[in-house]
């Protein structure tokens, strides 16, 4: 997917930072799976308060579609202190 090549570059970018823009491939299932992992990375090298947006890249791609819009959509939605449906 790509974004592992990243993973080192994430303190310096994620430093200080209130905001995080996190996009996923939606004809990746791998890619929609490791969002997780990032948005605690956020949490963890930003501010506990980081504001995360996760967007669907390639959605008009729905022939090759491997992680649903109801899938995608249904991603918990979590502040600095929990996570919630």
């Amino acid at each position: 997917a790509g974004q592992e090549r990243f993973a080192s570059l994430a303190r310096m970018y994620f430093r200080d930072a209130v905001g995080a823009l996190l996009a996923f491939d939606m004809t990746s299932r791998k890619s929609f799976e490791s969002v997780g992992r990032w948005v605690k990375r956020a949490h963890s090298l930003a501010s506990q308060r980081i504001v995360v947006l996760l967007v669907a890249n390639k959605s008009d791609l729905a022939h090759r579609r491997k992680v649903s819009v109801r899938v995608s959509v249904a991603v918990p939605v979590c502040d600095y202190r929990r996570c919630t449906p």
